[in-house]
């Protein structure tokens, strides 16, 4: 079983995130030794646009700026897959505002 811990995001009000903070973190208690994982992220629900497979299979966590898709409301599930290329069902889907932190302010002076 794939567990995301992405937050508590099951509920109903939307979880706003950092484009360049947020990460993805998941637990792997299945049988089995999976092979890569596979985040699928889409800007509505079950419809994923967006798949990054991870080929690590001792990785356990993913920055999301590195999925490259920038500010908006993402939906997002994972899934394992083992070395047969069987893929287990998605995990439950986390939904989320993605948006870009405040920049540093520049030319801060005392004249």
């Amino acid at each position: 079983m794939v567990m995301l811990l992405f937050a508590a995001i099951a509920q109903a009000q939307t979880k706003s995130v950092d484009v360049g903070r947020a990460v993805f973190t998941w637990e792997y208690a299945g049988q089995g030794q999976p092979t890569e994982f596979r985040i699928k992220c889409g800007t509505s629900s079950g419809n994923y646009t967006t798949t990054k497979v991870i080929t690590d299979p001792a990785a356990r966590s993913y920055l999301f700026r590195d999925l490259g898709l920038g500010s908006g409301v993402y939906y997002c599930a994972m899934t394992a897959v083992n070395k047969y290329g069987g893929e287990t069902p998605a995990t439950a889907e986390i939904f989320f505002d993605a948006g870009v932190g405040a920049s540093t302010p520049t030319k801060f002076n005392l004249d």
